[in-house]
């Protein structure tokens, strides 16, 4: 009898049919015949998944994982950090404005080697990394990460950074 042709895969019948897919075809279910880097041709592909050969590791390795040096992040782009901060500051309600924009902007030229950060540029960015929502912190936290490379340079006292890592972790 001519059986039951099964059209996932093309392969033989369900009913003694046998034959079907003429060439070669690969097993859905099974990954019978799938092509495997490296394992060439096999014609029929085997009996199943457990016949399949072993995947060929790649030649170069792991080339960044796992880490075995310390990694600095100490340059940024202010002009970019800047603009997304007016960027995210334009969406929250109330939004972030002019003043706001201004007083971050201060903030980013100590942090870029500018004069020492005023208290009122401390307090302004502390009050934005307590309430900003977390999707549309991380350029004030790029700010706050170079003022905190700057430290004292900087302005950034110890006073400073306990107020920051106590107004983040009430936040959080």
């Amino acid at each position: 009898g001519a059986g039951y042709n099964r059209p996932a895969d093309g392969g033989g019948g369900f009913g003694g049919g046998g034959g079907g897919g003429g060439g070669v075809s690969a097993d859905p279910y099974t990954g019978s015949g799938a092509y495997v880097p490296g394992a060439g041709y096999q014609p029929g592909g085997g009996g199943g998944a457990s016949a399949a050969a072993a995947p060929v590791p790649s030649k170069g390795g792991l080339k960044f994982i796992p880490m075995k040096q310390c990694l600095f992040f100490d340059a940024a782009k202010f002009e970019g950090i800047l603009k997304k901060i007016s960027e995210f500051g334009a969406e929250l309600v109330p939004p972030l404005g002019p003043e706001g924009e201004a007083v971050l902007a201060e903030c980013a030229a100590a942090a870029n080697g500018g004069a020492a950060l005023a208290p009122h540029a401390a307090a302004a960015l502390t009050s934005v990394l307590g309430s900003w929502p977390a999707d549309k912190l991380f350029p004030v936290l790029d700010l706050a990460r170079m003022l905190a490379l700057r430290g004292a340079a900087a302005g950034v006292a110890g006073e400073l950074a306990a107020a920051m890592a106590a107004n983040f972790t009430a936040s959080s």
